[in-house]
């Protein structure tokens, strides 16, 4: 654990690689995911499409013969049931059916130019902490002149980290 948090003080382009690393493996699997979805439904919408259409026609037609009264009745009566219908009825599930979009060349430029931007920072970041140390030794010169000192006191301690680098590297 402190083997590590030194590597991390000591690199902290290589911690910001990391990291980088690991943002682009999940966005890789995040796009892989997507792929493999949109091929799914676009396989489902070619071959799912369902479209039928039921027709049917009848026709009810009674006739009571004869000229008496009883038959006249009947044929009042039973004339309500005389009747013609069609049915004609389609449907498909056109509707109901996944429209996949893949995603554009465009789309992959947005996801990939802030990753690419991330990995230029991560390589600029040792020489913008040079920078900053020749700003500040520019501004608080007696800082500067007096880390021989300070190294000196702290020796013993700097080498026993590098020690540990060299165990957390290798």
């Amino acid at each position: 654990s402190d083997d590590c948090n030194l590597c991390c003080m000591v690199f902290p382009q290589l911690t910001g690689l990391l990291k980088l690393v690991s943002l682009v493996f999940c966005i890789g699997m995040l796009l892989s995911i997507d792929w493999v979805l949109y091929h799914i439904f676009d396989i489902v919408r070619r071959h799912i499409l369902m479209e039928y259409s039921v027709t049917s026609s009848h026709h009810v037609e009674i006739n009571v013969g004869g000229q008496s009264m009883l038959a006249k009745l009947l044929q009042r009566t039973i004339r309500a049931f005389n009747r013609t219908s069609k049915f004609d009825m389609k449907s498909t599930n056109r509707n109901c059916l996944p429209h996949p979009r893949a995603l554009s060349q465009e789309d992959y430029l947005w996801i990939l130019i802030p990753l690419l931007m991330m990995a230029v920072m991560c390589c600029l970041q040792v020489y913008t902490n040079r920078l900053r140390r020749v700003i500040a030794a520019f501004y608080f010169p007696k800082v500067k002149r007096s880390f021989p000192h300070a190294l000196a006191r702290c020796g013993p301690a700097w080498d026993k980290q590098l020690q540990q680098m060299r165990v957390c590297v290798y």
